[in-house]
């Protein structure tokens, strides 16, 4: 199955993307999953989940949660409820684990962002984490997903790929091609045998996310989105 692993939603203040055309946009782009990890929130994703339920759809939404910790962010999929932001990186690792989620570090070395996980905090946790983004479309420098890459292969722990979409036409920009799986132990499992496809967005893509962050609420497509 392709999987975009990194897809945010109008649950993320600097995202304006309705969940259901999200998920329209990736079947147009060949996706069979999202996993949506919007910032310091799984409701959207959880909702989504339940409207696609109704339906009966054979695409998969993945709830996931991008968490601001004290030392930078992480990454939860297979959640059921929100994880605080704030939190220690070994706290927030601890509640991931206690939902039975999966572990995953966004973009850790970008040298542009405020966000990624500090070193100091990477190797601190090394042993938790369980895969490690190894592709994110909105890097600007190749050599950063190659020093994710490499700080993951000499950790024996596998890479998943993800556009960070915040805007329709980044959806599938990055995908992750793996076996077919369906929780997260599956994707425990599966995640070995993955392949990261696609490359980079345009840098413009920074810009329409810095506008939506400073663009009063009441105005954000009517939504209450959260902030990163």
């Amino acid at each position: 199955m392709i999987v975009d692993f990194h897809v945010h939603t109008h649950g993320s203040r600097d995202s304006g993307m309705d969940p259901m055309r999200a998920i329209e946009f990736a079947r147009r782009a060949g996706l069979d999953a999202i996993a949506v990890c919007d910032h310091g929130t799984v409701e959207v994703a959880l909702a989504m989940q339940a409207a696609l339920a109704a339906i009966e759809s054979d695409f998969r939404v993945i709830a996931g949660e991008e968490i601001r910790t004290t030392e930078g962010e992480i990454i939860g999929f297979f959640l059921d409820e929100t994880i605080p932001q704030g939190l220690s990186p070994e706290a927030t690792v601890e509640r991931i684990v206690a939902q039975g989620g999966v572990v995953c570090i966004p973009h850790p070395f970008d040298r542009f962002r405020r966000s990624p996980l500090s070193r100091q905090a990477l190797n601190r946790i090394a042993d938790r984490i369980d895969t490690v983004e190894g592709l994110n479309a909105r890097n600007l420098l190749h050599a950063d997903d190659w020093a994710a890459r490499g700080w993951a292969s000499s950790r024996g722990l596998p890479c998943i790929a993800g556009s960070d979409a915040h805007t329709y036409s980044e959806i599938g920009r990055a995908r992750t091609r793996l076996p077919v799986f369906d929780s997260a132990s599956t994707l425990l499992q599966a995640l070995p045998h993955s392949a990261m496809l696609g490359g980079h967005s345009n840098p413009g893509v920074h810009l329409v996310t810095a506008v939506r962050k400073r663009l009063p609420r009441n105005v954000m497509d009517g939504k209450q989105g959260r902030g990163d």
